[in-house]
């Protein structure tokens, strides 16, 4: 475990001089030493581009999820990129997970709203519609303002034909919109 953490310290130093495939060396030698070590996980996944295609930041993620189960952001990235990928159900293991580890740190508060309705879209492709009105209602009560919280909102009460409560959210929204004009 110390020669891990030397090969990440040495990791690091290669990402402040902008060496990320030296960074990349010095964390295969820490995981291949350490195969658990937390820094060197997040550290790998600091490497993963943002555009990298899903399977591999999934695969990331997943090493830094098991290195450190209880990190909220973690464990929620996971059940994002099983999302994209279509594993709605698998997905809401992991926001499940990460949602009750943020309210056992947090007690008395939800989760934030961007977080709240993600996992209302995700209850909603489970076919857990009521589930998916209950968590958007406390995006929309957390963060009143957001446009994306009525969007949802919206599109979750419609799709259960709840059209007059739909439309409460699609009025909520109309000021906020009605200076665009469709082009010409």
């Amino acid at each position: 475990p110390q020669q891990a953490m030397v090969h990440v310290e040495l990791a690091r130093l290669m990402l402040q001089n902008m060496q990320p495939a030296q960074a990349r060396m010095q964390l295969d030698r820490a995981l291949s030493l350490d195969e658990n070590s937390a820094a060197a996980a997040l550290l790998q996944l600091d490497l993963v581009e943002p555009n990298a295609p899903v399977a591999t930041r999934l695969k990331a993620v997943l090493r830094a999820v098991r290195t450190n189960p209880l990190d909220v952001e973690l464990c929620w990235q996971v059940g994002v990129l099983l999302d994209e990928l279509g594993f709605a159900e698998e997905a809401a293991l992991f926001f499940d997970h990460a949602s009750e580890v943020f309210i056992s740190a947090n007690p008395g508060r939800d989760a934030p709203a961007p977080y709240l309705i993600q996992r209302a879209y995700n209850l909603a492709d489970c076919g857990r519609w009521e589930e998916a009105t209950r968590w958007v209602q406390k995006a929309v009560t957390q963060a009143p303002d957001s446009n994306e919280a009525h969007f949802a909102a919206r599109w979750i009460l419609f799709k259960q034909n709840r059209k007059a409560k739909a439309d409460a959210h699609r009025q909520h929204l109309a000021p906020r919109f009605a200076s665009i004009r469709e082009p010409a």
